[in-house]
């Protein structure tokens, strides 16, 4: 089996691996002794939108799953913290932290309509921002 490994490095210092094996897909968290986190595991694909280092440090993961896209909020220890987040889009196309670590808005593609989605740090629905 041939085991092919994306190396990302995120803010913080922190550096995550897309390991695909078997025609899966995981993300695992280099930790801070070696060893690895498992932020994903044994998906259909996977990868990683963002990370923000506030509010306890959040990840925002893509994943396809049985047909269906999702997105999940992983802590940097490897606990689901929200999510996962479904909808009826055809595709995720971009995913982005809030300054402060309390939102995330999702940049998703219906058909050929892009829509921007907002969610709180538990993956929780939102409204859009009022802008003045």
């Amino acid at each position: 089996a041939s085991v092919a490994a994306t190396i990302i490095a995120l803010g913080g210092g922190l550096i995550t691996y897309r390991v695909q094996e078997g025609g899966r897909t995981s993300i695992y968290l280099q930790g801070p002794n070696g060893g690895r986190i498992p932020l994903v595991f044994d998906k259909d694909d996977a990868e990683v939108l963002d990370y923000t280092p506030q509010n306890g440090g959040r990840f925002a993961i893509w994943v396809s799953e049985g047909g269906q896209q999702k997105v999940f909020i992983i802590d940097q220890g490897g606990n689901l913290a929200g999510g996962p987040i479904t909808g009826g889009w055809t595709s995720v196309t971009d995913g982005d932290w809030s300054n402060d670590g309390q939102r995330l808005v999702l940049e998703v593609l219906t058909g050929t309509v892009v829509n921007y989605l907002y969610y709180d740090a538990n993956g929780n629905a939102t409204g859009a921002p009022a802008f003045p």
